[in-house]
């Protein structure tokens, strides 16, 4: 560096220091607009310079980091006309580029999520506000909405719809001018949230991303104990190992792998799979871990099939051949996870001694009845968002492989959208909504297939998009479909060698807009997404 360019550096970092300084001078002084001043209520404003350690943590999520770029942390707590009070961050960095974004829950929320708070919204410089539902709460513990309706509806809409108006107006007072877009971001509950955000308050967000979303779920806990009661108790001949899983998934690939064209350990997609699970029937003689028995081979063929109840009527979606070796761990362990329990014990039945193995259709009927457009985020009807002045958008994207909520349900509800907006406008769908399918990922993110694309949960989980544009990031894309007007037709995800970015990349693959599915094209390196197209 020659002496002539020294002065200029000085220059240059004394300019960066002042505006770091004014920064944090703002966020000490900051305080709460009187417009907002009935609903919500200022905790603390505190300014954490760039590289300070930042070490937050709630039962939705946390941060231990000294990596982040500058911001003033400002915690409230939001008024949502209940008897309850909800728990709510907004994240404002210093190098804001005018835009604001939510980040959605998991599970029966709780907790404020600092990992996506961190590492989808501030580090690429968006204001960033997330809640805890109006409780606390692990994301398994549903025991605070017994006997609580206001707590359950603070949880079903309330609690993000309020926090969203008033983390907007925080952004509009800290920085003096309102953020230009609103952006969604959630998967699981957060997808259920972002999609009763378009249902019910379509002015809050122009462009929202969900990840199979809970949001039909008043049939989803049904389902979820229904797969459990066919291989439960570990006793019933029925029961199905991890080892044994193991032996199913191979034989999975052993008759589907290649019908994509690639032998690779996945399956594009699934619904070409038509597993036979009785050619692992035990022989006589043959050890029983090498093989199954009658009840295991029932078991199977009813949990790769539609659940339906009384008269026909459907209830959810299937699993799919080929996400075997997480079915242990989600909902086919040696009981239901108390996620689903909890949901008929204290949000239906007021019953904290419900007995799951009782229940059966009455009980299922009594739960739609209570949740219709309730918890359940399944009205079809979203004109509002998505015809003018909004244009809303909605990219929603869902694992094959998901062990905790069946991919069919993303699809369900897709067509049934779907079908309801082509009776009732002459808008194209895929003008506002898009549909991606992601082979091999389970729930959210994680599994043997791609998946790092900018999901929620996904670069706090150590897979983030391999290029932050839109072609590899969910949410880029999202941002160029509302601003730019390019709307996606495929993604290119990543999956990292043990599923950790510091490890490699072990593979590239696009996820292709439904109802199109990834063709191998003969010859190509079947690692790189390049080798692929949709089709």
């Amino acid at each position: 560096m020659t002496l002539k360019l020294l002065p200029l550096l000085w220059l240059a970092l004394a300019s960066l220091a002042g505006r770091a300084l004014a920064w944090q001078a703002e966020c000490s002084a900051f305080s709460l607009p009187s417009s907002v001043a009935s609903s919500g209520t200022l905790l603390a404003a505190t300014y954490y310079p760039a590289g300070a350690l930042v070490n937050v943590s709630s039962s939705g999520g946390a941060v231990l980091s000294s990596s982040l770029p500058a911001f003033c942390r400002v915690q409230l707590v939001i008024n949502t006309g209940s008897r309850n009070l909800t728990s709510t961050e907004v994240w404002l960095p210093d190098a804001w580029d005018g835009r604001f974004l939510a980040v959605g829950n998991g599970g029966w929320s709780g907790g404020v999520v600092y990992s996506d708070l961190a590492y989808s919204g501030l580090i690429n410089g968006h204001a960033s506000m997330s809640t805890d539902g109006g409780h606390t709460s692990s994301s398994l513990d549903g025991t605070w909405a017994l006997n609580d309706p206001s707590a359950i509806i603070d949880y079903a809409y309330l609690s993000v719809h309020t926090s969203v108006v008033v983390a907007k107006q925080v952004v509009g007072a800290y920085y003096g001018q309102e953020a230009f877009k609103s952006y969604w971001l959630g998967c699981s509950t957060g997808g259920r949230q972002g999609l009763m955000s378009v249902q019910r308050y379509p002015e809050d967000f122009d462009g929202v991303v969900v990840g199979s979303p809970a949001n039909w779920i008043s049939h989803l806990q049904a389902w979820s104990v229904h797969v459990n009661l066919l291989v439960s108790p570990q006793t019933s001949p029925s029961w199905i190992s991890a080892a044994t899983w193991e032996l199913v998934h191979q034989e999975v690939l052993n008759q589907c792998d290649g019908l994509d064209g690639v032998v690779d350990g996945l399956l594009n997609d699934p619904r070409k799979c038509f597993f036979r699970p009785e050619t692992l029937a035990c022989r006589p003689g043959q050890n029983s871990s090498t093989c199954l028995n009658a009840a295991q081979i029932g078991a199977i063929q009813k949990l790769y099939a539609d659940y339906y109840e009384t008269n026909q009527t459907y209830i959810f979606g299937r699993l799919e051949p080929g996400g075997e070796l997480a079915y242990a761990t989600g909902l086919l362990g040696p009981t239901p996870v108390e996620l689903n329990t909890d949901y008929f014990k204290d949000m239906v039945l007021n019953d904290s001694n419900w007995d799951y193995t009782t229940l059966n259709y009455t009980t299922i009927q009594l739960a739609d009845e209570i949740d219709t457009y309730r918890l359940d985020a399944v009205n079809p009807d979203i004109r509002d968002f998505v015809s003018s002045p909004w244009n809303g958008k909605v990219i929603h994207y869902v694992g094959w492989a998901d062990q905790l909520i069946s991919p069919h349900n993303s699809l369900y509800w897709y067509e049934q959208m779907t079908t309801f907006m082509n009776l009732n406008t002459d808008i194209d769908v895929d003008d506002y909504y898009r549909l991606f399918t992601a082979p091999g990922m389970t729930h959210c993110a994680g599994g043997d297939g791609p998946n790092g694309f900018g999901g929620e949960g996904q670069s706090a989980g150590g897979q983030p998009p391999l290029q932050p544009d839109a072609q590899h990031d969910v949410l880029r894309a999202m941002i160029e479909w509302v601003e730019d007007g390019q709307a996606p037709d495929f993604f290119i995800a990543t999956k990292y060698v043990n599923n950790n970015a510091s490890a490699g990349v072990q593979m590239t693959r696009p996820l292709c807009k439904f109802p199109t599915s990834i063709v191998y094209n003969g010859y190509g390196d079947t690692n790189n997404a390049g080798s692929f197209y949709c089709a």
